[in-house]
Formats: structure tokens, sequence, C-alpha cells
């Protein structure tokens, strides 16, 4: 992967490495510091809707996971854990500000990352969150869906967005697909019954 720091740059971060299953960032403290991966990778892990640990997203090198919450100062929501031996450098909140003023790429980034809380809030005022996947995933397609009912958003997007997996993402669209809510294949999703999807989010 690109990395999305330029590589000159590492030198001046403080660098850390962690062993495999150890916790990288914990959940509910405030971060000190951002963190870059530069080997291995990192995960945040929740649970199925069959009770067995899955990966909700997985960081691999050259991201960085942590800058919204020093940006916006706010907890860490999920624990990331190394999976499998990883390195990288913490980028302290200074540094995470100043390199976003110069880095457009990492900006967009962080901006990707805060429209998506705002799309899960969304669905919280809703009333939406805590619904079934299925439910929930419903009024994302609603919410994204363009004027010919057409969703591109990309299925890993559509599981960030919804706290679940791909799986959980996948089967919920089978159930969608089963009652004859929506056609999907890997680039789209289409919407056949608008007013039938918008009656599953009430």
């Amino acid at each position: 992967m690109e990395y999305l720091v330029q590589r000159d740059l590492l030198g001046h971060f403080v660098p850390f490495a962690c062993k495999n299953g150890e916790a990288i960032l914990l959940q509910g403290e405030v971060p000190e510091w951002a963190c870059l991966l530069t080997e291995g990778e990192a995960v945040v892990r929740t649970l199925d809707p069959d009770g067995f640990s899955a990966i909700l997203y997985r960081y691999r090198p050259g991201e960085i996971f942590g800058d919204l919450e020093i940006v916006c100062r706010q907890r860490v929501i999920t624990t990331v854990f190394a999976a499998g031996d990883c390195r990288g450098c913490r980028i302290g909140g200074a540094a995470l500000l100043a390199l976003l003023q110069r880095d457009a790429g990492l900006a967009l980034r962080l901006y990707e990352k805060t429209a998506r809380q705002q799309l899960n809030q969304s669905l919280e005022r809703t009333g939406a969150k805590g619904k079934t996947v299925a439910v929930r995933l419903a009024a994302l397609l609603l919410a994204n869906a363009d004027e010919n009912g057409v969703v591109t958003l990309p299925k890993q997007e559509m599981a960030d967005a919804l706290f679940t997996t791909l799986r959980g993402v996948h089967r919920a669209l089978q159930k969608l697909e089963q009652a004859g809510l929506v056609r999907a294949d890997r680039r789209a999703v289409t919407l056949l019954a608008r007013e039938e999807l918008a009656a599953l989010t009430v």
C-alpha cells in the first residue's frame, strides 16, 4: 500500500513494536498519539451474529489509526490489536495536525472517517441503530442511493458504517434480495422497492 505519510518523515516520530494479540490502542482511552503502521497488520474485532470473533476492520502498512480520536478529542471506541508482530510510529497531536495541513490525502482520509461516523449517528437518530443488520442496511442504502436507486458504496464501507462485518453485510443483502427489495452484485446494489425498504426502517 502507498504510504499516507512520506517515508522520509518517519524518523521524526516515535517508533513502537507490538507482539501478536497485544493492544495498540485501548477502548475507552483518550489517545496521546495516532499510530502509523509500517510493518505487519492490526485489526479491530467484533462478534458476528453467531457469537464468533470476526474482523471488523484490518489496518495494513501505510494506514493511520487514532487520528480521528486525537483531532476530535474523543475516546477510542474499539480496541485495536496487533495481528501478528507489527511495527509503526506514534504521531503526537501537534505533529498530526501539521501533517493534515500539508498532506491532502491524509486529510481526505480523516474526512471520510468523520463522514462514516456522522452517518452512523444519523442512523441512531432515525432509530435504525440497534435493529437488525438488514434493517440498518436498508436505511443505509436508502440514504446513499442515487436518483436511479443505485448504491455504489463499497461493501467494506457499509460494514464500517454499520459497525458489523463483511459477512454480516452479505447476509443482510441476501435477506433483502430474497425479499425482492434489492439486487446486488460486486459493484453496486440496486433498490427495487424503495417504499418497502423505507417501511422496514420505521
